[in-house]
């Protein structure tokens, strides 16, 4: 799915597929405000695609921007950070 498609369309992903998420993380999950399929952690926002793979944002100007390749797991993309 592209980052495009991801920014623009918000859904409800299965309660599972983000408790996976949050079981594989290693270390201890950052505050995160959660809501749909989009984790906000300050001025980085992940976003999960229908695929599976989380789709990293950056906040510019008030606007969320593509900021990465995607990820199957979130935790690798907060530790890109």
């Amino acid at each position: 799915m592209s980052p495009k498609m991801v920014l623009e369309h918000a859904w409800s992903s299965a309660r599972q597929d983000l408790a996976r998420a949050v079981a594989a993380w290693e270390e201890e999950l950052p505050p995160v405000q959660a809501w749909r399929n989009r984790w906000t952690l300050g001025s980085r926002q992940l976003r999960y695609g229908r695929d599976g793979r989380w789709c990293p944002f950056a906040e510019r100007a008030g606007e969320w921007w593509p900021s990465g390749a995607q990820e199957r797991e979130p935790a690798a993309l907060v530790d890109q950070g």
